[in-house]
């Protein structure tokens, strides 16, 4: 799970075009979440490709340590819908499956503060977005 070059992410081309909604069922407009060690985390928002007119398929989402850029990657997340995009979006149907929501195994998190990104887009125009932080505690 470990992923292979979290440098690679800041030389993307970086979009808007994303949104961690909910860490855990609390809304990230709270501020930064902690949550413990032992637990598997909830993670769900939405991500589309504005410049190839679709819903940002395939996606990754990456967690990578603040401290020492170490990652870890969920390939190709599993999309649901997301009417509420869609409708935001004026109705545009190509963002029907723009949704996320995945369960990352917290397992190798040490305490400390991460970050979350998502990686999407076809092969030769993947952009990054993101960067929602959270923290693990003991």
């Amino acid at each position: 799970m470990v992923y292979p070059n979290t440098d690679d992410l800041a030389s993307m081309p970086h979009s808007d075009d994303c949104s961690v909604d909910y860490f855990n069922r609390v809304s990230l407009t709270l501020g930064e979440p902690q949550v413990d060690r032992f637990s598997n985390y909830g993670i769900t928002g939405w991500v589309l490709d504005v410049a190839n007119h679709d819903d940002g398929d395939p996606a990754d989402l990456v967690v990578t340590e603040a401290t020492s850029n170490k990652g870890w990657v969920l390939r190709r997340i599993p999309r649901t819908p997301r009417p509420d995009v869609v409708k935001a979006r004026g109705g545009d149907s190509a963002y029907e499956q723009s949704g996320f929501m995945v369960l990352f195994p917290s397992d190798e998190l040490k305490p400390g503060s991460y970050r979350i990104s998502l990686v999407f887009g076809k092969r030769g125009s993947r952009k990054v977005c993101g960067g929602t932080v959270f923290k693990v505690t003991q």
